[in-house]
């Protein structure tokens, strides 16, 4: 198969275009894979209690629960850490931001 380009003519190999995609979107696909199912699994475990983690293997629970968050927010010293979370989040973003049309010029 061959095409113009910018007056240029040009020659695909064989088996290029839809193999060649396919083989390209397999590991991206596996990296996606790879990525995305542990936080799944974890934001499923936090939906479930203790005892529906160990006996129930499935993704999705069938009774969902808040409890586990119930648990952490009411820790003591929780609030405290949060707190801290934020403020150093946002002074993060502000610096970045703040810094960014310098191009790290500044430091």
């Amino acid at each position: 198969m061959s095409s113009q380009v910018g007056g240029e003519r040009t020659v695909e190999a064989p088996g290029s275009g839809r193999a060649q995609k396919f083989l390209v979107w397999i590991p991206l696909a596996a990296l996606l894979v790879w990525t995305v199912l542990p936080i799944l699994i974890t934001l499923s475990i936090s939906f479930k209690t203790r005892a529906d983690v160990f006996a129930t293997p499935q993704l999705l629970p069938a009774n969902p629960t808040l409890d586990a968050y119930q648990s952490v927010i009411e820790r003591q010293g929780f609030r405290g850490a949060f707190v801290n979370s934020v403020v150093v989040g946002l002074a993060s973003m502000f610096r970045v931001t703040a810094w960014a049309p310098g191009g790290g010029c500044i430091g």
